[in-house]
């Protein structure tokens, strides 16, 4: 019910939540029209599109079969901002209940180009205290974020840091849109938590964003230094201090909404022709040898696992389900992750380094 996405015209990317879906470019090279989820007919919708200049977006239209409306195209609708730098929603004003929605494309088949589209139900939860950012726009510097909880859609895969503060908060992210801020809707897991609420903020260290949407829960607006930048490396390089992290599949979502019950390592995520074929990571320490303690999340099977190389020793992990696995590896300085992509299939891993001595030669 929750989970259609590759099981409708064939190649489709979309993710389909209980009250959001998302939509990649490859969802429209072979649709022609595109009906919106029934969320937007009983309730409503706001639509966000990250920021493209491209014809193919201009292409895109939302139309119903009843309303004319202006400014409807998706390249029209990812150039609107609020005064404080959040997205506004789409059209100049949401999508209002009553009407059945569709994406009509007037591209050829065979072009496309990169985009996310986040489609919101205006009844689904945090509406009302959430904000919209564009990776392609600096994140707004101001005396606050314009929301406790903000979502992050982006067209490029990029990196995140958090300055640390003096001042008591506490960050959550998940590979999601503000609707699963707190991940309950429908049951996301979260990919890093500063769990600092009443203490000095810790700040974050940049991290390496292998999707199109994230969305960070604050505990305060106040005295938040966001730094964004383009993903140009799988590398974490680590001095000798603690560093706590994450790393994904491409994609990863990380909720427990199957795609194809008789699938069965079929879960959702988003899927892009900006993603890379493979999933790899690098985690280095130079200076200090470190303890690494790993929480995974696994939906990846036997034939396909997630391997772990440190000291010329490969370990495998797999599990279905969303199957949690905790792991530790000792006095090392390099570990790669591989994932090779299966077509179904996701990881998230958690990690925290303990730096040891420093490293004598």
């Amino acid at each position: 019910v929750f989970a259609l996405s590759l099981l409708i015209n064939g190649a489709n990317s979309f993710v389909l939540f209980t009250h959001s879906v998302m939509y990649d470019a490859v969802d429209f090279v072979d649709n022609r029209n595109i009906k919106l989820p029934t969320f937007c007919s009983t309730s409503g919708c706001h639509v966000y599109v990250a920021e493209v200049s491209a014809d193919f977006a201009a292409n895109l239209k939302i139309v119903t079969r009843t309303i004319v409306m202006e400014n409807n195209d998706l390249r029209t609708i990812s150039s609107q901002y609020q005064k404080n730098g959040a997205k506004a929603p789409g059209i100049l004003h949401p999508l209002p209940a009553g009407e059945d929605y569709f994406i009509e494309n007037s591209n050829d088949s065979a072009t496309s180009s990169l985009m996310t589209v986040f489609i919101v139900s205006m009844t689904a939860p945090n509406i009302g205290s959430s904000a919209i950012l564009d990776g392609a726009q600096t994140v707004p510097v101001a005396d606050s974020l314009p929301a406790r909880i903000l979502t992050i859609i982006d067209n490029q895969l990029s990196t995140i840091a958090i300055a640390p503060a003096n001042i008591p908060n506490s960050v959550v992210m998940r590979t999601t849109g503000f609707d699963n801020a707190d991940g309950k809707a429908d049951n996301c897991n979260y990919v890093l938590d500063t769990k600092s609420s009443g203490k000095p903020f810790p700040g974050v260290k940049q991290q390496l964003i292998n999707t199109q949407i994230i969305t960070l829960m604050f505990d305060s607006v106040d005295n938040v230094a966001i730094e964004r930048g383009t993903l140009l490396t799988w590398n974490f390089w680590l001095d000798d201090t603690p560093f706590t992290g994450f790393v994904t599949s491409a994609g990863h979502v990380g909720c427990s909404k199957a795609v194809d019950n008789d699938e069965l390592y079929s879960i959702e995520t988003l899927r892009s022709g900006n993603f890379y074929p493979d999933t790899f990571y690098y985690i280095n320490s130079k200076e200090v040898p470190m303890n690494v303690h790993f929480d995974w999340d696994l939906n990846t099977p036997p034939t396909f696992p997630v391997t772990l190389t440190s000291n010329d020793q490969n370990t495998t992990f797999y599990g279905m389900n969303h199957s949690q696995r905790s792991s530790d590896t000792s006095n090392i300085q390099f570990i790669k992750i591989l994932w090779e992509r299966l077509n179904t299939g996701t990881f998230m891993a958690r990690f925290t380094t303990e730096p040891l001595a420093k490293a004598t030669g």
